[in-house]
């Protein structure tokens, strides 16, 4: 009985033990699946800002491509434009000049058939002309070719009408043309200006989004550090939680086998103690019986006065 009672503390002991067991197996395999549903997400969040990071930096180098193509076009064309100035201004200044005034003048107030001043009054023209036309050379400016030929096309005709008019300025149009030339280029000066003005205030924008973007690209970096530094903490949790769900397997399975071994033990052990119950009880049968047959007491209170011997 004794023993009996002992195998029960410790059936129940092992049962206990086991439902333990069994309990913390079910919540390391709960927080096993937790941890693997956020170790998923964090490496989804990080394959999301490593390609943010990537769109970012192309940004960022478009960006500054952009910037820098404007800047070259921008300087490129300020460059033509001042040597288009100057060419006309310049050209403006031959033909506007005291001498090529005084010049023009007497050779309008010469009415003789031989002009004695014409070879002078075209070398003049001849180079503003060919000063006009190198400007538009170079500055690939189409007005400035037709102002050439403008010219060109005055200087030609002008031997004709000289003979019937001789006070007319045959560079009144073209000067008139280039008059015109320089409010349209002043004009484009100030839109171009206004476009400078613009595209100065895109690039400080663009400049200022692109600090935005590396900024950004920095933090999303040390997110990235962070979530990989905790996708690695979890992996070695997650290992550490199928170390301890492997170890209480392990456990599980030497209980069950103890508990088997100590059931079959207690199982055989009761057989023995209930086979020597039933001898004693047939032992104690016989006796009995005899004692009834005989008229004696299985129990003797008071010892009976025998003989020596």
């Amino acid at each position: 009985e004794t023993a009996d009672a002992n195998h029960q503390t410790l059936m129940t002991a092992k049962k206990s033990q086991l439902g333990a067991s069994k309990q913390a197996l079910l919540d390391k395999a709960g927080e096993n699946g937790a941890r693997a549903e956020s170790l998923a997400e964090s490496e989804a969040e990080k394959t999301n800002l490593e390609e943010q990071n990537t769109r970012d930096e192309t940004f960022l180098a478009d960006t500054k491509t952009s910037c820098q193509t404007k800047a070259d076009e921008w300087a490129e064309r300020k460059r033509l434009r001042t040597g288009e100035v100057a060419a006309i201004s310049q050209a403006l200044g031959v033909l506007r000049s005291d001498d090529a005034r005084d010049l023009f003048k007497r050779s309008f107030d010469n009415d003789s058939f031989l002009q004695v001043d014409r070879k002078v009054h075209h070398s003049r023209g001849a180079r503003a002309l060919a000063m006009i036309r190198r400007t538009a050379s170079v500055s690939k400016d189409v007005r400035l070719a037709a102002l050439a030929t403008v010219l060109s096309t005055r200087s030609d005709s002008h031997m004709s009408k000289n003979e019937t008019d001789v006070t007319a300025d045959p560079f009144a149009p073209v000067i008139s043309a280039i008059d015109a030339m320089l409010t349209s280029l002043a004009d484009e000066e100030q839109e171009d200006l206004e476009k400078k003005d613009q595209c100065e205030s895109d690039r400080m924008t663009n400049t200022q989004e692109a600090k935005m973007t590396s900024k950004e690209i920095d933090t999303n970096t040390e997110t990235i550090d962070r979530l990989t530094a905790s996708i690695e903490a979890a992996n070695k949790q997650v290992e550490e939680i199928n170390q301890q769900i492997t170890d209480l397997n392990a456990e599980k399975k030497a209980a069950d086998e103890q508990r088997a071994a100590e059931a079959a033990e207690f199982s055989t052990n009761k057989q023995d103690d209930e086979a020597a119950v039933g001898l004693i009880e047939t032992a104690m049968g016989v006796l009995t019986d005899f004692y009834q047959n005989e008229g004696l007491a299985l129990l003797q209170k008071q010892e009976p006065f025998v003989a020596a011997g």
